[in-house]
């Protein structure tokens, strides 16, 4: 109650707040309440991760709240996992796997096993043996999706790919965009690039675990207009990434051709 009365005092005193002339009308357009302006930054944005950029596009003043300001809001009555928390156990797992010699069997009931071995000691680690119900719930939920998985991982290898890195980051500085002739420094984790051994070619993945996903397309592109840049920044960030005999994935010097996708 004392943030409000003090938010609405608009630099009167507490003790006599402004009140608003008529109350709430079918019909009025514009809210009495003033959005404050923003204010100028104590020096210009230098570096920007892959992810914000999605953001800015929508809305460059929540960007600004969010990843400039840091405000957040804040829950402790949660009683299940959020997005977030059901997508970063399921990273912790495939990032297991692909760093386990697992990642190179063609057999989908082992690699189904052993994702399921994996998820049992994240949960463990991260919530304890007897996490509440919903969580219980959600656990075997994505129990599923790494079963189905599997299949896909399984048939996916006996094709010739095979997984080069997993949770892998560019050397800092290494990647960046030119904006106003200044160099915008790039900070991203790729989840994993693929390399197929007969063709040579790279594909560069992202896992997704929300409940509606949408393709690559559809996630970047509205009509006309970009409104998510993911992706194509994570083929810039390869520049900073080395491969397996230390040699970078700097674009002209390919032989290889790459692609970008999602693991839905």
């Amino acid at each position: 109650a004392s943030r409000a009365i003090k938010y609405f005092a608009a630099g009167e005193s507490p003790s006599n707040p402004v009140i608003f002339p008529g109350g709430i009308r079918p019909g009025q357009t514009e809210s009495k309440l003033q959005t404050p302006p923003p204010e100028p930054l104590a020096a210009p944005v230098t570096t920007m991760r892959v992810t914000e950029f999605r953001d800015y596009l929508a809305c460059p003043y929540r960007y600004y709240l969010r990843h400039r300001l840091k405000l957040a809001e804040m829950i402790d009555s949660d009683r299940e996992l959020d997005g977030r928390a059901f997508g970063s156990l399921a990273h912790d797992v495939l990032k297991e796997f692909g760093e386990t010699p697992i990642a190179d069997c063609t057999d989908p009931s082992q690699i189904s096993a052993w994702l399921s071995e994996s998820l049992d000691r994240n949960v463990a680690r991260q919530y304890g043996g007897m996490p509440l119900a919903a969580v219980r719930v959600q656990v075997e939920q994505l129990r599923r999706r790494l079963g189905q998985f599997a299949d896909w991982q399984a048939d996916w290898r006996e094709r010739g790919w095979r997984i080069e890195h997993v949770e892998v980051a560019p050397e800092n500085g290494n990647a960046a965009l030119i904006v106003d002739r200044e160099p915008m420094i790039l900070h991203g984790r790729i989840d994993r690039i693929d390399l197929n051994e007969s063709t040579g070619e790279h594909l560069v993945f992202d896992y997704k675990t929300s409940d509606a996903p949408r393709t690559p397309e559809k996630t970047h592109q509205d009509k006309d207009s970009w409104i998510d840049l993911q992706l194509p920044l994570y083929r810039l960030l390869l520049a900073g990434v080395l491969k397996e005999d230390g040699t970078p994935y700097v674009p002209e010097a390919e032989q290889g051709r790459v692609q970008l996708g999602y693991i839905l």
